[in-house]
């Protein structure tokens, strides 16, 4: 996903339908696996903020970034991401989900719920404005 300059381009879904964001959560969880942040953080459009307990409120893609290598600082977490609902119109859609994490030595899966928002450019791509979750119970 990296260019030879070390920068990342915004990337974006073609379409938003369930077959895309399930390919999408495939893509994600193996940018995740490989550490590729900065490739997780093209899908968010540039004002993208991101919502998750015990943290401020991540603004900006940049900002997205950093939350994200925090995020997979630990070698041993494994997630993989379920699609449950997609939806959309002609310029919002969303997803909702649940993302499991496993972690070496808990013998419990932590499970997350998820809503995404996106929304379609003028370059006719969908990227993640809002990205919120919490611990499912």
């Amino acid at each position: 996903m990296k260019s030879n300059d070390g920068l990342q381009a915004a990337m974006g879904l073609r379409a938003l339908d369930t077959s895309a964001v399930q390919e999408f959560a495939r893509l994600f969880e193996r940018l995740f696996d490989e550490r590729d942040y900065a490739g997780m953080a093209a899908y968010y459009a540039e004002d993208a903020r991101l919502f998750a307990e015990h943290t401020a409120v991540v603004r900006g893609r940049s900002d997205i970034e950093r939350f994200w290598k925090a995020a997979g600082e630990r070698s041993d977490i494994r997630r993989s991401i379920e699609v449950h609902q997609v939806e959309s119109s002609q310029s919002l859609g969303c997803a909702v989900g649940v993302v499991k994490l496993e972690l070496q030595g808990v013998p419990d899966q932590i499970k997350v719920n998820y809503v995404t928002v996106w929304r379609f450019h003028e370059d006719g791509l969908w990227r993640l404005t809002i990205d919120i979750s919490s611990r499912a119970g």
